[in-house]
């Protein structure tokens, strides 16, 4: 039996998702909120990020 631990390792990577239509009758709510989300994340990426990761 191995009882090591392992802990994941840090990344300077923070990763995002989410789910909303893209096609379809919800696309238009989709496709501004899929842009916004893109818009912020590239502001925070150029600001320098967040605790080193962006």
């Amino acid at each position: 039996m191995d009882n090591s631990s392992s802990t994941p390792e840090e990344s300077s990577t923070i990763k995002i998702g989410g789910l909303g239509a893209l096609t379809g009758e919800g696309a238009p709510y989709g496709i501004m909120v899929q842009k916004v989300s893109n818009l912020r994340i590239k502001q925070f990426n150029e600001a320098g990020g967040g605790d080193g990761k962006r």
